[in-house]
């Protein structure tokens, strides 16, 4: 007969802390998603800030001076200057979703999702 109440306490202890697995894949899939969507957001202020400090060069223009201009610009882009500028976009990018992620972060430790 204890055995029986040791049991039974032993099972109903271990459904107080059950843990909604839907629920904590649906937070899991909103994490991937915003962290895909910053990721992208970054990539794409990189490349916007490297487009807009160095001027790709025109197909003729490049023609004529014997790939001069083309080499112009992949130079451009690896200035540290410019590079450092563009790093900076894109942490400044990122940083606008670092709010949701933290969220997002708090309600999958309130879930007590593993």
């Amino acid at each position: 007969m204890r055995r029986l109440a040791i049991a039974s306490a032993v099972l109903l202890a271990g459904s107080a802390h059950a843990v909604d697995y839907q629920k904590c894949e649906a937070i899991q899939q909103v994490y991937s998603r915003v962290k895909q969507q910053q990721e992208l957001a970054g990539k794409s202020a990189y490349k916007a800030k490297l487009s807009q400090l160095c001027a790709y060069p025109e197909a003729e223009t490049t023609a004529k001076d014997g790939g001069k201009a083309l080499a112009a610009y992949y130079n451009c882009q690896t200035e540290i200057v410019n590079y450092r500028a563009a790093v900076a976009a894109s942490s400044e990018a990122e940083s606008s979703y670092q709010v949701k992620i933290e969220k997002i972060k708090s309600d999958i430790k309130k879930a007590d999702c593993p």
